[in-house]
């Protein structure tokens, strides 16, 4: 029991006993520690109101990017098949589409439509 007890009052005096933090408190509640505490808290909710602000306004840039550079990957998707179609036609009524023709065309509208786009 006298162990228990001494272990008690090892612990108490490492912990901070409020009467050290007395002329703390004391200072806050004055006019002048009151004043200090309201421009530090309005001074953190300045911060992280800009924060926010910068992280809504930077997610709408992005956000206009990523459209734009899908709509610009579309369009080069669509004139790249247009492209091909008349191209196959163009060379089938002039009986000069071949095989290798073919697999060339297929290939370059194959990677247009089947690469990995991360928007």
């Amino acid at each position: 029991m006298a162990k228990n007890n001494e272990a008690e009052r090892q612990n108490n005096a490492e912990t901070i006993e409020p009467e050290e933090w007395s002329p703390f408190f004391d200072y806050l509640q004055s006019a002048q520690g009151h004043e200090l505490a309201s421009r530090i808290v309005t001074l953190i909710e300045e911060v992280k109101k800009a924060t926010l602000d910068r992280s809504a306004e930077q997610g709408k840039i992005n956000m206009e990017l990523t459209h734009r550079e899908r709509r610009n990957s579309l369009i080069l998707q669509g004139v790249v098949f247009g492209i091909a179609i008349i191209a196959a036609s163009f060379l089938t009524y002039f009986d000069k589409f071949n095989s290798t023709i073919a697999v060339l065309f297929g290939t370059l509208v194959g990677y247009f439509f089947g690469r990995k786009t991360t928007f």
